[in-house]
């Protein structure tokens, strides 16, 4: 049918184009679809269609189409000015001339004139196959498997590729299908197309297992993830449980049950043996329950997580069946009755995975069910349940001692208990204390106790007691299955309720946001007359367009600003464009202007003067012209120019101009009165002088944000009294600032008092470093500054000398600053010329990376923790305050004791309680010759130790590390990547006052043999040890029981508690 929907481009007469139409395509089942659907429809989607293409696509396809085309009721549009000859002959005679009397519009052109059009139609019909296979596989994935082969198959050779292709995974569901449908989709589809199937869903098994069919469940579904059976019978299931054991990737399987009982404890028995499982449920209706399953031996183990028991069964029975899943997670119960034999407490198997309950309707009583959750789930973060009957379940003192001994990470309690209201109701000690719901230990937790009155399914009134989280709705008494059903469908691979069954199903407005990701020269070619509705979707008002032609060859430039620029003028929002001369030529005839009317964003890249400027120009005219992007590549006289061309755009917020020169010539005078710009965001990423960008930015009194790549000194002296002030101005961002300190002082106490945001990177004036300077700016013109991110840097040669702002220095560390939680570090690195520096800065709490390179990744939470003690001792004197040294690079020399004799006489000024290391390794003597230097060290972080020395280390060095090791005040070490127990004897040696340690287990090192070698020194070498951090790599998370086995067996540690956060396991000693 899509053919149809395209208009004709060659001069095959239209019968042919029918006859082949007819050949390739199975107009019984396209017949036998669209009778359903009424007249009325057909009329509404004829509106859509132009009247040639109208007849072209359904004259002689069938009488009922016949009868709809020769109907009165329809009105015919017409245009015949872009056909060829021969079409324009064969419409003007076989449908104008006999139509006249319903023909609505009509519109004719000069054949000639028409004929001589550059649009590349060729382009466009092909355009359909320039989509890639991954957008199809997309569009397939929201589509049920059996409606994407009856759609797409055989209707080209394409689709044919696509839907063979072992990329598609396919989703069938085949239960809501009549038995004929489902036969001939279990033969034509499934049968030759098991290795692609991916879930499967099923009813009444006995249709796919008969000698028609030959339909069975084996090794050959090599993909099968999700399985569901639906209406199964007990002689259909047995058999087929049996036979998914060799499903190699079988995670999800749900089963609707409908047969005797008996048979239930086989086939939990059947599923438990599933390699791969993850999801499983069961549902079944019964009044009773009846599962004989045993108590899992020690080799009966199933890999189940996520457990839908959706019947009823007894507390006992449920026990059994989870002995069985020693990795659940998630558990959903629909009822809970009463054990048929008394629990035994030591017979109760720990799961320490299982984080969340849910029972529907709890019937046991309120003893049962304490030893079951006090023995079975003591990692439990989630307990919803809904009692019955027994009255204890109102003890609010029992309630508490439970969650507060056993249920220790609780978070989430949902609980209800539902009481019938007759003649026999009364009042208990539970009732008569119901307020203990209200003490403290609840609403600290936020979990409200609330008291309502409804209907069960008898209609007879019941009270209910109820306990929920803060927020959550008063009465979700009959929305507990629902909320289970969300879970599960969170957990479950697949959820092919939600399956699309047709592409022409998904809204318009779907379609406009995955086109709203396009850009519209893509979006053209892809969709432009794939079909009727994509036509109109394209040519429609509400679908504003973004284009970028930069990235093109010429060709594909010239026919994109022809075809789909030009006609679309009106609806360009954003417009990307690069060597402008290509579309101003006489062959494309493109012009920016006042057509133009919703351009909002314009880039233009690699732009010359000549080009440009007359562009600017014509750029007044446009009224929604909000942002504009110049990338220039020319010579800098005209800058002056376009500057002041670009101020005289009336509705301008963003500007952003681009160029690379290693000088700066601006000559722009100062704005005079009447010439402002509306700018209030304004890059400028280029060099220029401090009063240059003074002169600039005089032109925008509107400006929030100010972003400068590099300002240089100012060539004139800077006039205070000429300043403008503006109070807009929150925002500066100097990526380089060569500026001298008085010069930028001058700028910022004038031209910026309502200043928030200040990020600057300074060099070359050592005054920069002037604290006590710095403190009286921000204290008494930029009182509203609140985050504050400053660097200076400074070489480090033979000829550095430290000053008296590097004496100095601490007044970084004063209440000022602690105060507003903008912390001072050092860093050492190399510069683009691999040059050691030294960088001084400001940053802000939990900022620890270099904003202005990013290079390396620290250990944040390490670090956050140093921050974290400054805040909590800010009222206290400053040795007591953390101040930290980054060392993120050194040059590759053999210098590095030399580098570090230059900066050492900095480096004890300052009292440094943090060596952060974050180079990829660094030697054992380099960092004993820096921590010399640093007598106040309390924290250690270290990201690689390298153990094999460039040379031997000197007497002197081994004297140094032996006092080192005496006398340093190291408590916390943090060992980001160990590659031997060598490095970490090295830092016990050298550390042995330390109480916390963390050693990073993730690089083939087993957390075992680190656990043993620490534990066995503790008691002789860091006998002041308390907390032991282990991180350990995904294949290991589940190793904290082994670990604490080697504890208890090896009896390493007498007192001791572990716990696992993430991927972090610690180990506190109790000493």
């Amino acid at each position: 049918m899509f053919q149809f929907k395209r208009r004709l481009h060659n001069n095959k007469p239209f019968e042919g184009q029918i006859k082949k139409f007819r050949i390739t395509y199975d107009d019984k089942k396209i017949i036998s679809y669209f009778e359903n659907l009424s007249n009325e429809l057909f009329y509404e989607i004829f509106d859509y269609l132009e009247g040639c293409d109208l007849f072209q696509a359904f004259s002689n396809l069938n009488s009922r189409f016949q009868v709809l085309l020769i109907s009165s009721c329809l009105r015919l549009k017409i245009d015949l000015r872009l056909n060829k000859e021969a079409f324009l002959k064969y419409y003007s005679t076989c449908v104008v001339a006999s139509n006249k009397d319903r023909i609505i519009s009509l519109s004719l052109g000069n054949y000639h004139q028409y004929n001589s059009v550059t649009y590349d139609d060729k382009k466009i019909i092909s355009s359909f196959e320039n989509l890639s296979n991954e957008l199809f596989y997309e569009i397939f994935d929201y589509l049920d498997g059996y409606e994407i082969y009856k759609a797409f198959s055989n209707l080209n050779s394409r689709f044919q590729v696509l839907l063979i292709s072992s990329c598609l995974r396919l989703k069938i569901d085949l239960r809501s299908l009549s038995e004929p449908l489902q036969q001939n989709s279990a033969i034509g589809i499934i049968n030759t197309n098991k290795h692609q199937i991916i879930s499967l869903n099923m009813t009444n098994f006995d249709h796919y297992d008969s000698s028609l069919t030959l339909f069975n469940i084996d090794s050959s579904f090599s993909r099968l993830e999700s399985l569901v059976l639906d209406d199964m019978k007990s002689n259909q299931l047995i058999p087929l449980l049996v036979s998914l054991i060799s499903l190699p990737r079988l995670f999800s399987l749900t089963i609707y049950y409908d047969d005797d009982l008996k048979d239930i404890s086989n086939i939990y028995q059947l599923v438990f043996n599933l390699p791969m499982l993850n999801y499983y449920k069961l549902s079944f209706f019964s009044f009773e329950s009846f599962i004989p399953l045993s108590i899992a031996t020690s080799n009966q183990f199933s890999s189940i997580k996520y457990l839908v028991i959706d019947h009823c069964c007894t507390l006992d029975e449920l026990i059994n069946t989870i002995s069985y899943t020693p990795q659940l997670c998630r558990l959903i119960c629909q009822q809970l009755n009463e054990s048929d034999d008394n629990i035994v407490k030591d017979s109760l198997k720990i799961i320490f995975s299982l984080t969340r309950i849910s029972i529907a309707r709890c019937y046991v009583v309120f003893d049962e069910l304490e030893t079951f959750l006090t023995n079975v789930s003591p990692q439990l973060e989630v307990l919803r349940i809904q009692t019955f009957k027994d009255v204890n379940y109102l003890d609010a003192d029992r309630w508490e001692r439970i969650i507060s001994h056993y249920l220790l990470h609780l978070n989430i309690f949902e609980f209800k208990y539902e009481e019938l209201i007759d003649e026999e109701l009364e009042s208990t000690v539970y009732h008569e204390r119901l307020n203990e719901f209200n003490s403290l230990f609840w609403i600290k937790r936020q979990w409200l106790f609330k008291i309502y009155i409804d209907t069960n399914y008898w209609d007879d009134n019941v009270i209910i007691y109820a306990i929920s989280s803060h927020r959550k709705t008063p009465d979700n008494s009959h929305k507990d299955k629902e909320n289970d059903e969300n879970f599960i469908n969170e957990i479950a691979k697949y959820n092919d309720r939600k399956i699309t069954n047709c592409l022409e199903n998904l809204s318009n407005e779907l379609f406009y946001e995955i086109f709203d990701y396009l850009d519209s020269c893509d979006l053209f070619k892809a969709f432009s007359n794939l079909n009727i509705r994509f036509e109109a979707l394209l040519t429609s008002l509400f679908l504003l367009l973004k284009i970028d032609l930069r990235f093109h060859p010429e060709v594909i430039q010239r026919y994109r600003s022809t075809c789909i620029v030009v006609p679309n003028k009106h609806r360009i929002i954003s417009l990307s464009l690069t060597n402008f001369y290509l579309y101003n030529s006489t062959f494309t005839r493109f012009n920016i202007d006042s057509s133009f009317s919703r351009l909002e964003s314009l880039v233009l890249d690699n732009m010359k003067s000549n080009e440009l400027i007359p562009l600017l120009i014509n750029l007044i005219s446009l009224p929604r012209l909000f942002s504009l992007t110049i990338y220039y590549d020319d010579d800098l006289k005209d800058l002056s120019n376009i500057y002041q061309i670009i101020f005289n755009l009336p509705m301008l917020n963003y500007y952003k101009l681009s160029f690379f020169s290693l000088e700066s010539f601006i000559p722009i005078s100062r704005a005079t009165n009447d010439q402002f710009s509306s700018i209030k965001y304004l890059v400028i990423d280029h060099c220029c002088t401090l009063d240059e960008l003074i002169n600039i930015i005089s032109y925008t009194p509107q400006l929030c944000r100010l972003t400068c790549e590099e300002v240089n000194e100012s060539t004139k002296n800077i006039v205070k009294d000429t300043l403008n002030t503006i109070f807009s101005l929150t925002h500066i961002f100097i990526a380089k600032c060569y500026a001298q300190f008085d010069e930028l002082e001058t700028f910022l106490t004038n031209v910026s008092p309502q200043l928030e945001v200040l990020c600057i990177n300074t060099f070359k004036d050592v005054n920069y470093l002037d604290a006590n300077r710095w403190e009286q700016i921000i204290s008494q013109y930029l009182l509203y500054l609140n985050t504050f991110e400053f660097q200076y840097e400074e070489f480090i040669d033979e000829d550095f000398k430290a000053s008296v702002y590097h004496e100095l220095i601490n007044r970084f560390n004063s209440s000022f600053w602690i105060k507003r939680k903008w912390f001072f570090t050092i860093s050492i690195k190399t510069d683009s010329w691999d040059d050691n520096i030294i960088v001084y800065s400001i940053v802000p709490y939990r900022q620890t990376r270099d904003n202005f390179e990013k290079e390396k990744k620290n250990n944040h939470q390490f670090i956050d923790e140093i921050y974290k003690n400054v805040i909590q001792h800010n009222d206290i004197s400053n040795k007591h305050v953390s101040i930290i040294l980054n060392v993120t690079d050194l040059s590759h020399t053999d210098s590095d004791e030399l580098f570090i004799d230059m900066i050492s006489p900095i480096l004890a000024m300052i009292p440094i309680t943090c060596l952060n290391i974050t180079l990829n390794e660094i030697f054992i003597g380099t960092l004993i010759d820096l921590m010399k230097c640093l007598s106040n060290l309390d924290s250690l972080f270290i990201s690689s130790l390298s153990m094999i020395q460039p040379r031997c280390l000197s007497i002197e060095e081994t004297k140094i590390f032996r006092l080192l090791s005496n006398t340093n005040k190291i408590t916390k070490v943090n060992l980001e990547k160990m590659n031997d127990l060598e490095e970490v004897q090295f830092l016990v040696d050298l550390c042995p006052r330390m109480k916390y340690f963390e050693i990073d287990c993730t690089n083939g090192i087993c957390p075992e043999k680190v656990l043993r070698f620490i534990l066995m020194k503790n008691t002789k070498y860091i006998r002041n040890l308390c907390v032991l951090c282990l991180k350990i790599s995904p294949m290991n998370m589940n190793i904290i029981d082994k670990l604490k086995n080697i504890i208890d067996i090896e009896q390493l540690c007498q007192t001791y508690t572990i716990e696992q956060i993430d991927s972090r396991i610690y180990f506190r000693l109790n000493l």
